[in-house]
């Protein structure tokens, strides 16, 4: 990508070749000290990139994930879909 973010509405259909794990977050990780989730950074090697979590099972998840091999990319709270 250029950098500059972008957003966009179009029908899932038209969608489907989006990379969404490239999209900017919709919103940023909570990472308070003495909350009650588990926030952190997973390195995923699928990915080649890190990629944030904010929960134990979401941790689990990105691991489950990285190492299926039929998963063609990972994304976290990267989009809306309405």
């Amino acid at each position: 990508m250029s950098g500059e973010w972008v957003r966009v509405r179009v029908p899932l259909a038209e969608g489907w070749s989006t990379r969404f794990e490239e999209a900017e977050p919709v919103r940023g990780f909570r990472w308070d000290k003495g909350a009650r989730g588990f926030a952190g950074w997973y390195y995923a090697v699928s990915a080649g990139d890190s990629i944030g979590f904010e929960s134990w099972l979401e941790r689990d998840r990105l691991i489950l994930l990285d190492r299926d091999p039929d998963v063609a990319g990972v994304a976290s709270q990267p989009f809306w879909l309405h």
